[in-house]
């Protein structure tokens, strides 16, 4: 009876190590959740808020009065711009890292690519409107001057506009996509986890009841 009693000991204890690892990995995965994924998201909905400053900064340029308070004005664009395109990109690296080395996603954020493209649009559109008004301070000509500053009124409105609509748009969709993909992760976690329970439970009485069975007979 010693052999079969040191089988079930050793069945048990390795199955006891295989739901350590196995909780240890859905934790991690849960980790990475709460950290990496739950981070990116507020960092997304943060951009949100960095492209209206933004967007309020170059409408603050096209509406000032003097040359100096429009120098004043554009020389916190770039820091913004930098700002703006650092947490996309931070987005991605955690993109990256999260769903493809630690959770084995599948799943393609297609939203990320247009969220990508419609920024850089934006900003291109941005870019020219302060151009524009460059060219306007530099201009002698007060009717060139105020056909130039109609030009980056209309564009600032209308072209500019349209794409800052564009790209909260996206955003907002890109957050939504993966807030539910966050949720997905965790549900599978925890649907893993209750099997991962249940299985080790039934096991384990079949374990027990190898062992009394005989015992008993």
């Amino acid at each position: 009876m010693m052999w079969p009693n040191l089988i079930v000991s050793v069945l048990i204890v390795l199955v006891g190590f295989s739901q350590a690892y196995v909780l240890s990995w859905i934790d991690q995965d849960l980790r990475v959740l709460y950290t990496d994924y739950t981070l990116a998201v507020i960092d997304l909905g943060h951009l949100n808020t960095e492209l209206s400053r933004y967007r309020t900064t170059v409408l603050r340029a096209v509406e000032s009065k003097t040359e100096r308070d429009f120098q004043r004005v554009v020389e916190s664009i770039p820091a913004q711009r930098r700002h703006i395109e650092t947490t996309v990109d931070r987005f991605v690296t955690v993109l990256d890292r999260a769903t493809v080395d630690k959770l084995h996603r599948k799943e393609e954020l297609t939203e990320l690519g247009e969220v990508r493209g419609k920024l850089a649009s934006y900003l291109t559109a941005s870019d020219h409107t302060v151009g524009l008004l460059h060219h306007l301070w530099s201009t002698p000509s007060q009717d060139k001057a105020s056909h130039i500053r109609g030009q980056a009124e209309q564009y600032a409105a209308k072209d500019a506009g349209g794409k800052f609509i564009n790209i909260t748009l996206a955003l907002d969709q890109l957050i939504k996509t993966v807030s539910n993909i966050a949720a997905d992760i965790r549900t599978d976690g925890d649907k893993m986890l209750r099997i991962l329970t249940a299985a080790t439970v039934a096991f384990s009485i079949l374990l027990i009841i190898a062992v009394i069975w005989p015992t008993s007979t």
